[in-house]
Parts: C-alpha cells; structure tokens; sequence
C-alpha cells in the first residue's frame, strides 16, 4: 500500500511541478520553437487543400524553405493563357528532409496529386542536414503494414533505432500523433525558457554574447561566419553541409537510397514527377577552394541517372545563381540590383513544368 502512495504522490507532484513550469512559461510570454510534428499540421493543411476544385489540375511541390516563394510564382506563369487552372499546390517546410517526404509518402499520395515537383538541395546529403532537421517520429506514418520496409531504411543517417519506430507507428496507429505533437510542443517551450534565463544572466552580468558563449559553453552556431555582411558557413562548415555533394556521391549512398524509394512510391501510383537540384552557393565554396569540379558533375549525374532510371523529368540548377544572392548560410536569396532570383529559377523550370503536366 505504501509502495502504491508513494508513486501516486511522485505522479501528482511531477504533474503539479509540470503545470508550474508552464504557468512560468505562459508568463514570460514564451512562443514554441518549431517541432517536429508541427508537419502534421501542415499536412492537414495540404489535404483540405488538395480536396477542393476536383477539376483543377494539381501539382504538389515537395521543397524546404529555399523553395518557398517557387509555387506561387510557377502556377501564375503557368496559368496566363490556360482555360482549365493548374494548381501548384506547396509542401514546402522549413527544414524539409527527403526523410520526412519518404516518412509521409503515402500521406502525399493520398492526396491525389496529378504530378510533383521534388526539390533536391544539396545539403540534403550531408549527414549533419539529416541529424539536424530529420524527423523520425513520422516514420510512424507509414504504417505497420510497410514496418520491414522502414527497418530496412538507413536510419543510421538519422541516428535512429528501431525502437524509435516501434514506438512512432504505434503512437500513430492509435491515433495519438496530434497529442504527441502537442507535448512536444509544450516540451519545445520549456526547453525555451532555459534559453530566456541564459539570456537574463547574461544581461545581469554584462558579459557580451561572444564571452557569455565561452563563459557557459554556448555557442549558437559553430558553423557560422559572417562575410559581406552575411551569415555564411565556414569552411569546415561548408565540409560538414555539401561535402558529400562536392566529394562525388556513390551510387549505394543513403540519400540516394531513400530518393530512389520515393521516386518508385510516386511511379507505383503512377505520379509523373519532375525532380531538379535546387541552386546552390557554389561560387562561395568556390572561393573556399572546395569544389573538385569532377566529383560535383558526378554528383549530378548520379542524381539525373536515379531520376531517368524512375521515368522523372530531371533538371539541374545547382549552379545557375551567382554569389551575391544568397543571404545566408541556409542558403536563402534575395533579388539583387534589380533581377530576381525566383523568376530565375522558375524560367528555368517552366519547360518542364509545361512537359510535366501535358504528358499527366
């Protein structure tokens, strides 16, 4: 009896002290940081969306935030002089990882898009891209029906466990998914307010930021460097991001591995995909004297190669924009001096957006 009480009291002063950190948390005014399953919600979004004007033509773009501002740009191109509309309808997240596109494949599908649009950024074949914005609590999404098929993907690049998976389909299987987002949510707040507090002492102290990361051991990004008035990676930062890319990528590396996957999810139900490589600052690692010029067109071709071999339309951007675009390390741009990078872009790809959904 004593034995029950007393974890009955550990469970109701955990939960009392639980609801006090977030009273505090509520207090200061305290906002979430993105989480993982914030993508569910997104997913929602895009569902509702696919669901409407059953007689429009729908094409679903998969990109991360560098492709933000593409859809709306390619579908108003696309639609001056068309009498049946064809929408280009976004799944572009922040931080979107062809992990988390093979981990909600099936939801895509499920969506009955008539063709997609997959963006390929090349830091998406680093591992440190993978560990950092990965969200393996998706993989739950796929289903138990598929669990060999998610045993058998290189979770290792996540710095997964089977265990991991276990859990994440079980969660989703019982329809806990959105109660799992909202914890972490809450989780994501608390962890927050160690940052408001750190922030305090600083500002208590009068320590300058540089000596308060020394003085505490933070330091908010070790990779990042300021040139030209911009945040940019540093060389060994650039190493860690695109150095897979420059180096040449194997034919058996994970990444191409799980694009190849995807690619034949969207072929089996057969969903004409236009895959392209997103530009990147390839004149900025230029200049960092980085890029062997022979194993980043090898990289390119293995990429074209696994995009033919699946019937995908291929194009390859990488380096179609100059340096003085790119605001920052993550690889974002901005129109300079008049000319616009998006439009760049998208002239580039109207071709085979056009191809793409003539042959749907």
């Amino acid at each position: 009896m004593r034995f029950f009480l007393f974890w009955i009291s550990a469970f109701l002063g955990g939960a009392v002290a639980w609801s006090g950190i977030l009273t505090v948390v509520d207090s200061a005014g305290i906002k979430p940081l993105p989480v993982p399953l914030n993508m569910i919600d997104a997913m929602d979004l895009l569902s509702s969306s696919m669901d409407r004007r059953s007689d429009d033509s729908k094409v679903l773009f998969l990109g991360d935030s560098t492709t933000i501002d593409f859809p709306p740009a390619i579908q108003e191109l696309l639609n001056s002089d068309r009498q049946r509309r064809i929408l280009i309808e976004p799944f572009t997240i922040p931080g979107e990882t062809p992990f988390d596109q093979y981990f909600l494949s099936r939801a895509l599908i499920d969506t009955k898009p008539d063709a997609v649009i997959l963006s390929v950024n090349l830091a998406a074949f680093s591992r440190t891209f993978a560990t950092r914005f990965g969200k393996v609590e998706l993989i739950g999404l796929l289903g138990p029906a598929r669990f060999l098929d998610a045993a058998s993907l290189p979770l290792h690049w996540l710095n997964a466990t089977l265990d991991q998976v276990v859990l994440s389909m079980f969660v989703a299987q019982s329809g806990g998914m959105k109660l799992w987002r909202d914890l972490r949510v809450e989780q994501a707040r608390v962890g927050k307010l160690t940052e408001s507090i750190e922030d305090w002492l600083r500002d208590v102290r009068g320590i300058s930021p540089d000596e308060y990361s020394d003085a505490m051991g933070v330091v908010a990004d070790r990779e990042a460097i300021v040139t030209k008035g911009r945040n940019r990676l540093s060389r060994d930062g650039s190493i860690r991001v695109y150095g897979a890319a420059l180096a040449g990528l194997p034919t058996d590396h994970p990444v191409l591995d799980l694009y190849g996957r995807l690619l034949s999810a969207f072929s089996a139900a057969d969903i004409p995909v236009l895959m392209y490589v997103l530009p990147s600052d390839i004149e900025y690692l230029r200049e960092l004297d980085l890029v062997d010029e022979a194993a980043l067109e090898l990289t390119m071709t293995r990429i074209g190669d696994l995009a033919r071999a699946h019937a995908a339309l291929f194009a390859d951007l990488h380096d179609l924009l100059p340096d003085k675009f790119y605001v920052d390390a993550g690889g974002h741009f901005k129109p300079v001096d008049g000319e616009d990078p998006t439009s760049m872009v998208v002239q580039r790809l109207l071709p085979l957006v056009e191809k793409l959904v003539k042959g749907n």
